[in-house]
């Protein structure tokens, strides 16, 4: 039985917006939430994070059951055969269904996949120093949390360019209106070189720059878009196609011109005035007269806290865990001018994992379905994705001595164990880190997961301590200061590059990072 998922196309910062919305039959209502979550259908827009069946943001989904058959529908590809198998971590969804706030669990009815942008990297297209790259002269911001498909990582995709090629890439992520820098999720790479394929179909969100709609002409950027009414979506009008307005655009390029075939419309919370709703997101700064923004798909959105209570880790907190950089769950009401009036503000642990290195001989033991790498143990099941290189399935027996792996899973401090939610073999790499919540501090060591032991008396004090919460890394002045910023209960994120020995890392560099 095929399972309801519509992938289409949807566009700051790397941890995606969450929501959770009542959908009253009468079109909205002003409810709040309890223990056991909304009445009705829910919506939930953000980054998969795991799966089993899908995790997005701390809700586990699994399909409604008795759902029709006739549920699927790509948008992009046109694909009629998509199910849940084809989603992947980083990407960004749209979720319909029912939510248990007391389990942190939830049955979905339909599941949207929204890529920010598809398209071929352009001529220049990626600065390693910046870690950026550029695609339809729109600058996609690497992060250290941006998941690749398909391709290794930002060097591999530079050493294609200067071969010749220009890859076809979908980018999921997170807009930020001001600077028009869409912040990476995940990148995947879906041909080799876009000028060679035949239909040259391309998709692009952002802000519009100019606009001649009357004449059937706007900008976005450095591209030009031409559209007849046609193109026009159900909910979008000539007149929404102004300047500063946020659209998506599908269409054929030739040169930076695109004619569009499809065009809609974008508003930051795709939800009702007077809805209530769950949001997880990034907060671009504190607390100033009762407000500060959080980052989403499709730009920065306002939370007034007024009337909100605070709470880290499920105790009584202030407004002062509101920081740039910091990962936050919002609840509250909708308004009409696009902001959420909040009635509670959260801060709670992270879960989740990042390893990469090389295997070791016997890495994956078949009995246990565990797979060791970088002394982590991570046991895969049925819900794991597993990607060989360039996209193909991946047989975790095949994996050999010095094979290139990337994981990413989820860790359960309650029994210490890391789950696999993606295994990803890659091209030779000599890229060694371990990533995940600190679980123990003592200068100059640390823990990482309850398992790996992070020594940093090697690290250089000038250039080996990093601070990557917000949009600019910066350095810390040192060891001292970088300690001093690390709490041990799951609130801090460190990625340790290294030599490892068993479990125990002889750390070349450290860097404090923003939770997802």
């Amino acid at each position: 039985m095929n399972k309801r998922i519509i992938i289409r196309a949807l566009c700051f910062k790397l941890l995606g917006l969450f929501l959770l919305v009542a959908l009253s039959a009468c079109g909205g209502g002003t409810g709040g939430s309890s223990n056991d979550g909304f009445g009705g259908t829910q919506f939930a827009s953000g980054t998969i994070i795991g799966f089993g069946s899908i995790i997005v943001n701390g809700i586990e989904f699994s399909r409604k059951p008795g759902l029709a058959d006739d549920r699927v529908k790509v948008g992009f590809e046109n694909d009629a055969s998509a199910s849940e198998n084809g989603l992947r971590i980083g990407m960004t969804v749209n979720i319909r269904g029912t939510i248990n706030n007391a389990t942190g669990t939830g049955e979905y009815e339909s599941i949207e996949f929204q890529p920010e942008l598809r398209g071929p990297l352009d001529a220049n297209g990626v600065d390693p120093t910046a870690a950026t790259l550029t695609i339809l002269g729109r600058k996609i911001q690497v992060e250290t949390n941006t998941n690749f498909d398909s391709v290794r990582d930002l060097t591999e995709i530079n050493s294609e360019l200067l071969a010749g090629r220009h890859p076809e890439l979908e980018i999921s992520g997170n807009l930020d209106n001001t600077t028009g820098v869409l912040h990476a999720t995940r990148i995947a790479r879906k041909a080799p070189d876009f000028n060679a394929l035949t239909e040259k179909t391309i998709q692009i969100k952002g802000k519009i720059t100019t606009s001649n709609a009357a004449g059937g002409t706007f900008s976005i950027g450095s591209v030009s878009v031409n559209f007849s009414p046609a193109a026009l979506g159900s909910n979008s009008t000539i007149a929404d196609l102004g300047a500063e307005s946020v659209v998506e655009v599908k269409g054929i390029l030739n040169g930076n011109v695109i004619t569009a075939s499809r065009i809609e419309k974008k508003k930051a919370v795709d939800a009702g005035v007077n809805d209530s709703v769950k949001l997880k997101g990034t907060a671009n700064g504190g607390v100033a007269g009762n407000t500060f923004t959080i980052s989403g798909p499709n730009g920065a959105i306002t939370v007034n806290t007024a009337a909100a209570s605070f709470q880290r880790g499920g105790a009584a907190a202030t407004a002062a865990i509101v920081t740039a950089g910091t990962a936050l769950e919002i609840e509250g009401i909708l308004q009409s001018d696009g902001s959420v009036a909040a009635s509670q503000v959260s801060l709670k642990p992270e879960k989740t994992v990042k390893v990469e290195g090389n295997a070791a001989a016997g890495a994956f033991n078949a009995g246990t379905s565990t797979l060791t790498l970088n002394g982590v143990p991570v046991t895969l099941n049925a819900a794991t994705r597993l990607l060989d290189k360039s996209g193909q399935a991946l047989d975790p027996n095949s994996i050999a001595s010095g094979d290139h792996l990337q994981i990413r899973g989820m860790f359960f401090s309650n029994s210490g164990k890391v789950t696999a939610s993606q295994v990803q073999r890659t091209s030779a790499s000599d890229v060694t880190f371990v990533q995940g919540p600190v679980t123990a501090v003592a200068s100059p060591n640390l823990a990482l997961i309850g398992i790996v032991s992070v020594d940093t008396s090697g690290v250089n004090q000038i250039t080996g301590f990093g601070d990557h919460r917000s949009v600019t890394a910066v350095k810390f002045s040192g060891r001292d200061t970088f300690f001093a910023a690390l709490t041990s209960d799951g609130f801090s994120v460190v990625k340790a590059k290294g030599i490892m020995a068993g479990t125990a890392m002889n750390a070349s560099e450290v860097e404090l990072e923003q939770a997802q």
